[in-house]
This record gives structure tokens, C-alpha cells and sequence, in this order.
């Protein structure tokens, strides 16, 4: 509220994992939402972060509810979220959000901090996965484009 006072915007980067009625309060009161999407169904989302994404479908739901404006970000890693299907169903599913989704940042995964992993002697499971190829990325950014998203 304070910065709104003096007229400055406010994002909020949220993976949405958590939802309550405080979590609805910093919804309603920021100016834009950066949501990071780690998986598109249960199954991989359980993978990934160890728990279903009730979470994240309840917070992308309440930001349709409130119209809030959203960008939506996901990680391409392959072997996990490369998986051209799960992305047209991924894609599909988002349309039903259209009108607060300002565009979908496709982020391809990259091997810049697997230093930090190994320094800290830190078990790090995707040692042995690749970035995504540039052709595997056009492609997957053709598919959201398709059902009309800005694609970053």
C-alpha cells in the first residue's frame, strides 16, 4: 500500500505453492503476478517439487477470479518438462486463463549453476541432462503461440 502511495508498481514472483487467505491478500494488492508453473500435472509437478499442484492451480484460478494481470513462467528441462504432449495439454490448459495471461516466458533450462551444487558437495540429479536444443525450443514456443499467447 505504501508504494502504491507514491506510485510504483508492484510485481509479485510467486510459484503459487501456497495458498491462504494471506497469500490472497498480497494477490489482490500487487499490480502484476510472475508465476512460475515448475510442472503441468500431478504426476511430473510431484517429481519436481514433491507435492501436487492443488496449490498453483488454486492461486492461477483465485487470479482469474480477481482478473489479475499474470505472466506465467516455465522451466523446459529435458527429460522432466520437455515433453511435447504434456506442453500442447500444458498450453491447452492455459487458454482457459487467456484474459489475465499477458504472456508465457518459455526459460530453457542451463548448466550455469551446477558449480555452486558441487562446491557445496549437494546431491544435483540433472548433472547429466542437456539444455534444450534451439529446434526443440522453436517448437515448443510454436505451441503456445498457437492458442494465441505472447510467447518471451
Amino acid at each position: 500500500k505504501k508504494l502504491h502511495k507514491h506510485k510504483i508498481s508492484v510485481a509479485i514472483d510467486t510459484a503459487g505453492s501456497i495458498f491462504t487467505k494471506e497469500t490472497k491478500k498480497v494477490l489482490n494488492a500487487c499490480d502484476l503476478v510472475l508465476l512460475d508453473i515448475k510442472a503441468y500435472g500431478n504426476e511430473m509437478y510431484k517429481i519436481i517439487c514433491g507435492t501436487t499442484d492443488e496449490c498453483n492451480a488454486k492461486t492461477l484460478n483465485y487470479l482469474k477470479e480477481i482478473n489479475k494481470p499474470t505472466w506465467v513462467r516455465h522451466v523446459i528441462v529435458p527429460h522432466y518438462t520437455l515433453n511435447l504432449e504434456t506442453l500442447k495439454n500444458f498450453a491447452e490448459y492455459l487458454t482457459e486463463f487467456k484474459n489475465i495471461i499477458e504472456k508465457v516466458e518459455l526459460i530453457p533450462f542451463h548448466k550455469m549453476g551446477e558449480y555452486k551444487w558441487k562446491e557445496l558437495n549437494y546431491k544435483y540429479k540433472l548433472y547429466d541432462i542437456n539444455v534444450p536444443t534451439k529446434k526443440e525450443m522453436v517448437e515448443i514456443k510454436e505451441i503456445f503461440k498457437s492458442k494465441g499467447f505472447k510467447i518471451d
